[in-house]
């Protein structure tokens, strides 16, 4: 029940053991979250809203999707390997838990 309460992204394998991602890995799958998050829904508005067609309408996505997401970055400092996000709509990098 520990994992549960701390929600600390385990993965239960077998009975006794679990699988813990690593910071890098929680960055990498942020950063597919985020990134998903904006693409789809601009994608969609660009192909109801705009006289884009072909592959103007992902390029576009594509790179408003880049600009508009949050940055995750997985970084080894003295006290151990953290999380830190930048994003344009909050001030500064916050580390991430």
């Amino acid at each position: 029940m520990k994992a549960v309460r701390e929600l600390n992204f385990k993965l239960k394998i077998t009975n006794n053991s679990y699988f813990v991602m690593s910071k890098r890995t929680k960055s990498f799958v942020y950063n597919l979250i985020g990134f998903t998050l904006f693409f789809i829904p601009l994608q969609a508005l660009l192909i109801r809203f705009s006289n884009l067609s072909g592959i103007w309408v992902p390029m576009t996505a594509f790179v408003i999707g880049t600009i508009l997401a949050p940055k995750f970055q997985a970084v080894r400092t003295k006290d151990g390997e953290k999380l830190f996000m930048k994003w344009l709509f909050v001030k500064g990098v916050k580390e991430v838990n």
